[in-house]
């Protein structure tokens, strides 16, 4: 809202009022994105080439992904160019009523959002053994057999206190 008409397109204009918060958000979630250490996004990386590991074509799958990674990050990095370091060109008419200023609420979900990244990281462990868990559940096809077919003994249902 603060680029007027220009929005999301990748074209000079004004930069954001608050560019240190913006452009340190964007650093660290197009990290995260390109998939580069040490974010959420390098990690999912790294889990794919392992499940990749005993596959017949795992070198081309592998080179795919770092290639997709390594244009995610030139891409992203072009984007910031524009958006944050080209100098600015005549400011397009922006009315009052379109420009929303960066409230506190539009602050701490930029910061949450920012800080997620890094947060899956640090709890990489538990959310690995949790998808791990989810992804057995989904491919184990007897316990959904039993269940629709009737026997009720080969679900284990869990107890709450």
């Amino acid at each position: 809202s603060q680029r007027g008409a220009l929005q999301d397109l990748a074209e000079r204009g004004p930069q954001p009022r608050d560019i240190l918060l913006t452009g340190g958000s964007f650093l660290v979630l197009a990290v995260a994105v390109a998939g580069a250490p040490p974010l959420s996004g390098f990690l999912g990386k790294v889990m794919l080439m392992q499940s990749l590991s005993n596959a017949g074509l795992a070198p081309v799958f592998w080179a795919f992904l770092l290639v997709t990674g390594f244009i995610s990050a030139l891409v992203l990095a072009r984007t910031a160019s524009v958006y944050f370091w080209e100098p600015e060109r005549q400011a397009p008419a922006v009315s009052a009523g379109v420009v929303i200023q960066a409230g506190s609420m539009r602050t701490a979900a930029l910061l949450l959002l920012t800080a997620a990244s890094p947060l899956l990281m640090l709890a990489a462990a538990p959310l690995s053994q949790y998808a791990r868990a989810t992804a057995e559940q989904l491919h184990g096809r007897a316990p959904y057999i039993a269940a629709v077919i009737g026997d009720p003994a080969a679900i284990q249902r869990e107890r709450r206190p």
